[in-house]
């Protein structure tokens, strides 16, 4: 299949027993790594998709859910299901439910993902990164590393002969959305005067 979306590892309906991943040309993933499942799955989207993709905060930094770094595994289990107002307490959970890891990864820190050079070698015409404006961001630290790295990624683009117009990071809030849409129209025009990648010409 062209794109691997929505797949049901255990089947449609969870018939399955065992996890199984078509071959794809491209894999999503949209959610952080917390139990030896996720783990699992990541690893086996890798081995059957040629492109593999983190998409959104969760995937890419751990988003909201990385939070819970903060804490151990048995502080979090015990609050959850044992110490919370509202839950009676009892044993924990643990019939067929997956092991959990150690703390929330983002999907780079399992498996490799492919990024902006590996987009622009495979033959995007443009690649745009957009992220919360720096010092107002729930994630804290992720910003700032990307910031370092695009200054890293234009210092390599001419090596690969790619014009460094063809990629660009801007900062813009979920609340600017019609600067969002502007953004975006900008570089749109700006990769169309550019015409196709050189690597697909």
């Amino acid at each position: 299949m062209p794109v691997l979306m929505d797949h049901k590892p255990y089947g449609q309906t969870g018939e399955g027993t065992e996890m199984e991943i078509p071959a794809a040309d491209v894999g999503l993933i949209s959610g952080g790594i917390r139990s030896e499942e996720h783990k699992k799955l990541a690893q086996e989207m890798r081995k059957k998709c040629k492109i593999l993709i983190s998409l959104g905060s969760c995937a890419c930094f751990g988003g909201v859910p990385a939070l819970a770094n903060q804490f151990s595994t048995e502080e979090l289990l015990e609050k959850v299901f044992r110490d919370s107002v509202t839950t009676e307490k009892n044993g924990l959970p643990h019939e067929q439910i997956a092991a959990l890891t150690d703390r929330v990864y983002a999907v780079h820190e399992v498996v490799k993902v492919d990024a902006v050079i590996d987009a622009f070698t495979k033959g995007a015409d443009g690649v745009l990164i957009c992220g919360c404006h720096l010092g107002d961001c729930h994630y804290q630290e992720g910003n700032y590393k990307t910031e370092k790295r695009a200054d890293a990624i234009k210092l390599m683009l001419a090596d690969f002969g790619i014009e460094e117009e063809r990629f660009r990071l801007e900062w813009v809030s979920a609340a600017e959305g019609a600067r969002f849409g502007q953004v975006v129209r900008e570089f749109t025009e700006q990769v169309r005067k550019l015409g196709v990648s050189p690597y697909r010409s």
